[in-house]
């Protein structure tokens, strides 16, 4: 740093300039203050753990106490509460680790739980398992996208996005895996799930209303209107019902394994092109109805 006299003959812009890098270097030494605290801080932390390691101090137990039973005494609430908040922290697990974790006997917790059990807070999870009553164990992003799309059936990412909090970015590309793997299928940014294809097996026997259904159509293979692309349909019992939907005043859009039904803005359940069995059609029947259709 430059020196310059404090005279009635200096440079005013060299002061200036002199007083600037004094202020420079009142800052360096400022953060170069804040990272030595810092480093003295990590020495002293690290000198504290390593005196814990060489047993020269001892470790307090911090572990949530029951009251032990009393004969004819009242167990105090508190207790249940410790052992739900407990329970909350380990599930699922055993009463062994429970116990271990409370610091009593497995007899007390067992007891704690039952009382638990009793009063609907805790339950069950598998055998020698406890959780607490609605625990669901984690599941990965990926598996869990599969599953809401499987329920679901048809969807958008928006659809994905109000039911989880994973980024958009990261819901398309499991998407695209998905896709990719053939469980799910996309057109126009609609998804449907596609299931796996199933072995042939022998039609029941239509009953007479879906006797009448299928005679009363247009002829076998013929294009069905309005659902785009000059779309054939094979299955005449799906031909008709498509018609049905359609009549009520859904759209219908074409998808590899799927109708995609569209209402008032909405997209309802899917139309399965190959229903695996004479209750598919009945079934989505009952649920385009639920969703408002009147079918």
């Amino acid at each position: 740093m430059r020196t310059v006299e404090l005279t009635d003959d200096a440079d005013p812009a060299e002061l200036l300039e002199a007083a600037s890098e004094r202020e420079a270097e009142a800052e360096r030494l400022r953060l170069e203050r804040e990272r030595l605290l810092e480093e003295a801080r990590e020495y002293r932390q690290h000198a504290e753990l390593v005196k814990i390691w060489r047993g020269r101090v001892s470790v307090p137990k911090v572990s949530p106490r029951l009251i032990r039973d009393r004969r004819g005494g009242e167990v105090p609430e508190k207790d249940y509460e410790i052992v739900t908040n407990v329970l909350r922290e380990l599930q699922p697990t055993s009463l062994q680790v429970l116990a271990k974790r409370l610091g009593v006997s497995a007899q007390v917790a067992r007891n704690r739980v039952k009382v638990l059990e009793e009063r609907g807070v805790a339950t069950q999870f598998a055998q020698r398992q406890w959780c607490l009553t609605g625990y669901e164990p984690p599941k990965d992003e990926k598996a869990l996208i599969r599953d809401i799309g499987m329920e679901l059936d048809v969807f958008t990412v928006a659809d994905i996005l109000e039911v989880t909090d994973i980024d958009e970015p990261r819901v398309h590309a499991i998407l695209a895996e998905w896709v990719e793997n053939g469980t799910f299928e996309v057109e126009d940014g609609v998804y449907a799930y596609s299931p796996p294809e199933s072995k042939a097996v022998n039609r029941p026997r239509r009953t007479p209303v879906e006797r009448e259904a299928v005679t009363s159509g247009p002829s076998r293979g013929a294009a069905i209107a309005g659902t785009g692309r000059g779309m054939r349909v094979t299955d005449d019992e799906v031909r008709a019902y498509v018609e049905q939907v359609k009549a009520a005043g859904a759209e219908v859009v074409r998808s590899d394994s799927h109708f995609v039904v569209k209402y008032r803005g909405k997209t309802l359940p899917s139309i399965p092109k190959t229903p695996s069995d004479h209750r598919a059609l009945l079934n989505n029947r009952s649920q385009l109805r639920a969703a408002g259709l009147p079918i």
